[in-house]
């Protein structure tokens, strides 16, 4: 057993090794953890204190070359197993490029172990130290990274994130200046109950493992949130919802987009994957581990859009006008950014065009607005629930060139258009496209 994330990671319990949420979690309690304070103080009392003025000695090294090793197999279960990554607080991060821009923009990383080929420099820079070094071999690290070919100078590191799984919506409240909500409605738990710890042993050690339990969890999370609160913005303006959306690099992808154009915070609902899944990290950039991340219920998202001011928008695809049940039948299997609603079927009544919404928005967003983007699953679409409690909105596309986008291609674009860099981009375009009366695109030629 190993450490505990925190409630805010509860709803990763019983996914599979794809990041799908398995056919049942189980209930047992993760044994305590050192935080990422006790865990600091531990290694600098296992290293020594170095004395004024001195640096500190290098991490020792120690050198794999059997893929039989207990630790290899343990890397493995990391990058495969999103319940073990849980009840360990650890996970695995494979490349050395995604490696130096975390380190670059200041994520919070924690380096539990850097592995390397032999000869491989160490890609971290001076300020982070990790408290091992282990040489591999090529076979070593193909077999950890799950890759047929892993270059000489790519690293590998496992990462301490026992204090960086996703919020519960508490702490994302805190870390924006709202105030604490009310309790969930009636009939709705929130997304991170779990149910009671199911410990065998001693009484009285058990006891003793949940008082410890307690308090390097408020450790962990209040040292998260204060680096949370110290880098969010003061307001939250932007924030983008998922829905069971269930593949790893769709999620990724989504996260990512999120950064790049500015989104302040993502919420995860009910039925997501592991943003920590190694397929979501490697579409992510390592987005998931820079970015506010909570998880809530439905009641909890529209008391957090109430009290924060936004606008819940719900992704959800055109539909041709006149169109019959058959067509809307033959849409239902396409992966998109918004399906029908769930439990569609044979006279389901067409809906009108939405298209309008994204361009209202947009200019509410222009005008010091906030909003919430809700996207939903790849296969299934949105819940009735969504469609139900937020407007409908969509991407405009071509007649009868394409039924739908992906999810994660929609929502870029809407993220996109609902960022501030939207105007930025349009005043360029303009002033690159004015007098050129349409003769060539090339700035070059004007």
């Amino acid at each position: 057993m190993g450490p505990a994330w925190g409630p805010g990671v509860r709803f990763l319990e019983g996914l599979d090794s794809d990041g799908s949420r398995g056919a049942a979690a189980a209930g047992g309690r993760p044994a305590p953890v050192h935080g990422p304070a006790v865990a600091v103080a531990a290694a600098a009392a296992a290293a020594g204190a170095a004395p004024a003025g001195r640096a500190p000695p290098p991490p020792p090294e120690e050198t794999i070359t059997s893929t039989a090793n207990a630790y290899v197999k343990h890397c493995v279960k990391l990058r495969e197993r999103a319940r073990y990554r849980r009840e360990r607080g650890r996970l695995l991060l494979v490349g050395s490029t995604v490696l130096r821009e975390l380190a670059a923009a200041g994520a919070p990383l924690r380096v539990d172990a850097l592995l390397l080929q032999p000869g491989a420099p160490s890609p971290l820079p001076d300020g982070l130290a990790p408290r091992r070094v282990v040489r591999v071999s090529e076979a070593v690290a193909k077999k950890i990274s799950g890759l047929e070919t892993v270059a000489a100078s790519d690293a590998i590191v496992e990462l301490d994130v026992a204090a960086q799984g996703p919020l519960p919506v508490g702490a994302l409240r805190a870390a924006f200046g709202l105030p604490a909500a009310a309790a969930a409605a009636a009939g709705e738990a929130p997304a991170h109950t779990a149910p009671p710890a199911q410990q065998q042993g001693d009484e009285e050690q058990r006891k003793q493992d949940e008082e410890q339990q307690q308090q390097q969890e408020q450790q962990g999370q209040q040292q998260g949130q204060q680096q949370r609160r110290a880098e969010a913005p003061a307001a939250l303006r932007r924030l983008l919802v998922l829905e069971a959306v269930q593949d790893p690099g769709n999620l990724g992808t989504l996260l990512r987009c999120a950064l790049a154009f500015g989104w302040d915070a993502v919420l995860l609902l009910p039925g997501c994957c592991d943003p920590f899944n190694e397929k979501a990290l490697r579409a992510s950039r390592g987005a998931a581990l820079r970015l506010p991340l909570a998880e809530a219920s439905w009641g909890e998202l529209e008391a957090l859009a109430a009290d924060a001011g936004l606008a819940l928008l719900a992704a959800e695809p055109e539909e041709e006008e006149g169109g019959g049940a058959e067509a809307g039948e033959a849409a239902g299997g396409a992966e998109r950014a918004g399906p029908d609603a769930r439990g569609g079927g044979p006279g389901r009544q067409r809906r009108q065009r939405q298209g309008d919404g994204g361009a209202a928005a947009a200019g509410a967003v222009a005008r010091g607005g906030c909003v919430g983007l809700v996207l939903g699953s790849e296969g299934q679409g949105l819940s009735a629930t969504a469609l139900r409690r937020c407007r409908r909105v969509a991407v405009p596309m071509a007649p009868g060139r394409m039924e739908s986008l992906n999810v994660s291609v929609a929502g870029g674009i809407l993220m996109f258009m609902l960022s501030e860099g939207r105007g930025q981009l349009a005043a360029r375009l303009d002033g690159m496209l004015a007098g050129s009366g349409g003769s060539s695109s090339d700035p070059s030629n004007g």
